[in-house]
């Protein structure tokens, strides 16, 4: 982990902006298959890694429009051997092109001196991860004493999450460092056995998202999951700088 000194977004009078959902934007957009969700298995082809590196500068661009920082997350989640026949890569491949994804930011973030481009490394999950927050965050603090620098909650509508951060307590709210929300209103199981993307109200999404800024004291990052893409973060990004 870097030391917390090094993360710019911690001293930011700025928030900082995130991705979209690249996986949703790949197989919606570009008509890609992504085993198990991964996007790892694209970075194998010079065609994978210029599409993906051509998102993330879209990315970029939106940050340096609107006068701030950009955290941007290496292509490897579920990129570890567990996961290696669902995606179809050997554990020599997985270990590789996870160095791959990382290089990726580095040349971008070096192409960028202009603003700060942070570079955040996925790792895992053994599973699909999904937890309750407010037992997530208090059972690591007490394991870590406190380690972690802040906590980021994902893959939910900011209506959703709206609901979830009412039910904290003020110490858990505090820890809330990411929030990148869904598109849609749909359930996870809704989703999942969609055929279409439900890219949803993007006004609705930035209005109740702005509810958010005011729930949340530690905010850092906002950015998108699922369904989102470059036009739902350039409106949050327009929000956080109107009232900036």
């Amino acid at each position: 982990m870097a030391s917390q000194s090094k993360l710019p977004q911690l001293t930011s009078s700025n928030l900082f902006v995130t991705e979209g959902g690249i996986e949703t934007t790949l197989i919606y957009r570009n008509n890609l298959d992504l085993p198990s969700f991964s996007t790892l298995p694209l970075l194998n082809t010079e065609d994978g890694r210029q599409t993906i590196s051509s998102i993330y500068q879209e990315y970029v661009n939106i940050a340096l429009a609107h006068s701030t920082g950009v955290v941007l997350e290496t292509r490897t989640w579920r990129g570890s051997p567990l996961w290696s026949p669902e995606i179809g890569l050997s554990i020599p491949q997985i270990l590789d092109l996870n160095r791959t994804a990382v290089k990726i930011l580095h040349d971008i973030r070096n192409k960028t001196p202009s603003t700060s481009v942070v570079i955040s490394g996925a790792l895992g999950p053994l599973q699909d991860a999904y937890q309750d927050s407010t037992g997530t965050v208090s059972f690591v603090d007490r394991l870590t004493e406190n380690y972690t620098t802040y906590f980021g909650v994902n893959c939910a509508h900011p209506r959703y999450i709206i609901k979830a951060v009412r039910g904290m307590h003020t110490d858990v709210r505090s820890r809330i460092g990411s929030i990148r929300g869904n598109s849609s209103l749909k359930s996870h199981d809704e989703l999942d056995n969609s055929l279409v993307l439900d890219r949803g109200d993007i006004s609705v999404w930035v209005r109740e998202f702005n509810e958010l800024l005011n729930m949340l004291p530690g905010l850092k990052v906002v950015g998108g999951c699922c369904g989102t893409d470059e036009e739902h973060i350039d409106a949050i990004a327009s929000r956080i700088n109107s009232v900036g």
